[in-house]
């Protein structure tokens, strides 16, 4: 179920960062997302779904202008 989510979640981030968005949106700064492993999530983000690891000091990646920051939770 937490791969369903963040599979969905970061579909919903790429079709907002790409060009017109079809319900609207003006776009998303950052988004975060809570983790048991952050490191293991920006790899997989990384690998699966082209993101560009963020560079912010934490486990964070780029689609585009959007940031997704991830937060490590139990």
């Amino acid at each position: 179920m937490k791969t369903l989510f963040c599979f969905v979640s970061a579909l919903f981030i790429i079709g907002m960062s790409v060009g017109h968005a079809a319900i609207g949106v003006t776009g998303y700064h950052n988004i975060h997302i809570w983790t048991t492993d952050p490191e293991a999530a920006v790899e997989w983000y990384v690998k699966y779904l082209g993101a560009v690891e963020g560079g912010t000091g934490a486990p964070a990646v780029r689609f585009g202008e959007a940031l997704v920051v991830f937060r490590k939770t139990d």
